[in-house]
């Protein structure tokens, strides 16, 4: 008798735990960390149980122009993230994402250890294809034993005179009119010139004269930063060295400009387009800030540029990205 009601409350204890799987109060599916070293594929479910789909930012606001990013932003993006090259042996491979968008840190490591790594594509999560490189080994992802860190997150470092560029022109990336741009970015403190931008190739008469500007966008030429253009551009004060920043460029129309530090709107809004001609409209897009510096510019973490109003969506997307980062 005893062994059969031990048998008894053998089988009703399994059956309460396959049918009743209970996670930690508070942790969600995407807070779940796999071991290192164990992969996506060898991790097994109990029958029965299912994990929340990855959705990211740009599965709930689409339509970007541009978007690089050490995080996955569309569940449908099938690409990898960066192209990394290690110091040791000049040899290159692409570096993907974890199954909750993670950048994939436990392949970089691997494939760094004991060396430095450089990423020399940054891979555009838009679906154009419009992929920013860098071969002079500029952008540190990992060193010293492990991946550059800002606030917990992967961040690209910039160590060397170069930017990430892309062969595409600028106007097939934003709209003459109305678009939206947001950067994550660190920023680098020097005297003369340098920190984090987003701008084009430049050309005589446009851009020759940069100064502290953290995020500028054409057509349009706008500053975030501490900056050039002042005429026409609103200049951010009091970013310090090694300041992490949101900064968000919104054109709502052809007459007015916003501008947004960490989400609260820091220029006055009112008619202040400061727009000004480009150069050329085969611009190409670069992301750093060595062209017209050669002072060091921080470290980039996130760009997404939008061809279109995105007021509606601004505030949403700040808070997605700084929710993150």
């Amino acid at each position: 008798m005893r062994t059969l009601i031990k048998i008894l409350l053998l089988f009703f204890s399994l059956t309460s735990v396959a049918q009743d799987v209970k996670k930690v109060s508070g942790v969600t599916d995407t807070n779940v960390k796999k071991v290192s070293g164990v992969s996506d594929t060898a991790i097994k479910k109990i029958s029965g149980v299912t994990f929340n789909t990855f959705t990211g930012l740009l599965d709930t606001y689409t339509g970007a122009g541009a978007a690089y990013s050490v995080r996955k932003l569309d569940k449908d993006y099938a690409g990898s993230c960066i192209r990394v090259e290690r110091a040791s042996d000049n040899t290159q491979t692409n570096i993907g994402f974890e199954a909750d968008g993670d950048l994939d840190v436990a392949t970089l490591a691997t494939f760094c250890s004991g060396t430095d790594g450089y990423v020399v594509v940054w891979y555009d999560q838009s679906g154009n294809g419009y992929d920013l490189t860098n071969a002079a080994l500029d952008w540190l992802i990992y060193t010293a034993g492990a991946t550059n860190l800002k606030n917990g997150k992967p961040s690209i470092a910039n160590v060397g005179s170069s930017d990430f560029v892309s062969d595409v022109q600028i106007t097939n990336i934003v709209g003459s009119n109305a678009f939206y741009g947001i950067v994550v970015g660190t920023y680098a403190d020097n005297a003369t010139s340098g920190s984090v931008y987003v701008t084009t190739d430049g050309g005589a008469g446009d851009l020759s004269a940069i100064g502290h500007a953290f995020f500028i966008t054409d057509p349009e030429t706008v500053v975030g930063g501490l900056g050039a253009f002042a005429s026409v551009s609103y200049v951010i004060s009091a970013i310090n060295d090694g300041d992490q920043e949101v900064l968000e460029y919104l054109k709502v129309s052809a007459s007015q400009d916003d501008i947004y530090r960490d989400g609260t709107q820091v220029d006055s809004g009112n008619a202040d387009s400061g727009s000004v001609t480009p150069a050329s409209s085969t611009q190409e897009l670069q992301i750093g800030g060595k062209t017209f510096g050669g002072a060091s510019v921080g470290e980039i973490q996130e760009v997404i540029l939008y061809p279109s109003n995105q007021n509606s969506n601004r505030s949403a997307i700040y808070t997605n990205v700084a929710a993150y980062f």
